[in-house]
């Protein structure tokens, strides 16, 4: 794309409000040694309905034509809460009824036929969607109500689920544009006890064939030491079942609207500061520090359903709370690869 000419840019109003803009952004975005923010792509709260599917994916896909961009975007697509109806796995797809992984899977195949068609000749965009559940046991079937042996192999069923579709986007010729990884939104106030929720991690990575990223928060955790999270859960649990584990990856929700100044002058949120100090109380314990594959916002959730308070960070303010958090120290120091906002599909 081509920039404007300076030129072009001459009205002393206009340059006032320039002025004021870039001032308000200088703490999110320290002026001087700054990385470029990725492009947000939707995530979505999701359906089994195939043909809404196609229409999301579509959507995006035209979007991502008519705009001209070039690379990678991440879309999680969360079904909701893991069950095992005896028979079956799959998800509550948000207190619908009961879904297999075969149904999640068709979706998914659909959303991304539909971001494939609907790119048209643009071939340069791609992107990765993550198929998310969650260790919440607010439904019926829930597998955490049934024991470890249930968890564990619903987290196996969940990877084979991801490995089918990758290996059905291959077939149908959808590949070379669109790919696939697990996905869970692991919260300690979802009440997934964390040694079950733990349990469906090792399950999921036992096969070693996909990664997966956990798109939750740290509920309770500190933001310095090693403070009890709520219910139960550790700074260490939340580090195994985000990074710790070989095929685990951090996605994580970045909501909070609650700001802190950083000592280098930088701007972060409540969340931002947990996820930092997860990492930084691991390189403290002798582990590695954290990567995290991008910053989840809900700002377009909450205008669907009438706003959040306190919980409706903008894309832009959530990754960048999560970057400035974790490069204010230089043994956390890394940048967040993706900037997603979920809503409803």
């Amino acid at each position: 794309m081509k920039r404007r000419s300076i030129k072009k840019w001459k009205s002393p109003g206009l340059l006032a409000l320039l002025f004021f803009v870039f001032s308000f952004l200088i703490p999110y975005n320290n002026a001087f040694a700054s990385p470029t923010m990725p492009p947000t792509s939707p995530s979505f709260y999701g359906s089994a309905n195939t043909t809404t599917s196609y229409n999301a994916g579509c959507s995006l896909g035209t979007d991502d034509k008519n705009s001209g961009f070039s690379g990678y975007k991440y879309v999680i697509i969360a079904y909701g809460a893991p069950q095992y109806n005896g028979t079956n796995y799959g998800a509550s797809i948000f207190g619908s009824s009961f879904y297999t992984t075969r149904q999640i899977a068709d979706a998914v195949d659909q959303f991304a036929k539909g971001y494939y068609i609907c790119t048209g000749s643009n071939t340069a965009a791609k992107i990765i969607i993550g198929v998310g559940t969650s260790n919440s046991k607010a439904t019926s079937n829930n597998i955490f109500t049934q024991g470890s042996t249930v968890v564990k192999n619903h987290g196996s069923a969940w990877n084979a689920m991801v490995t089918q579709i990758a290996s059905e986007l291959s077939s149908n010729g959808w590949s070379s544009q669109t790919s696939v990884q697990g996905a869970i939104d692991i919260e300690p106030n979802f009440y997934g006890d964390k040694t079950l929720t733990r349990t469906w991690v090792d399950g999921f990575s036992a096969a070693l064939s996909n990664n997966f990223v956990n798109f939750g928060a740290a509920d309770g955790c500190p933001s310095s030491g090693t403070a009890s999270c709520d219910n139960g859960w550790t700074v260490s649990d939340m580090y195994y079942v985000s990074w710790g584990n070989a095929k685990a990856l951090a996605f994580p929700e970045i909501y909070s609207t609650t700001e802190s100044t950083l000592s280098n002058g930088t701007v972060t949120d409540t969340n931002g500061k947990q996820w930092y100090n997860i990492s930084k109380q691991a390189v403290i314990s002798g582990s590695s520090s954290m990567s995290f594959t991008g910053a989840l916002s809900q700002y377009t959730a909450c205008s669907q359903v009438g706003g959040c308070t306190g919980t409706n960070a903008t894309p832009l303010k959530s990754w960048w709370y999560l970057y400035n958090a974790l490069n204010a120290d230089t043994q956390t120091a890394t940048t967040p690869v993706y900037s997603s906002d979920i809503r409803w599909m």
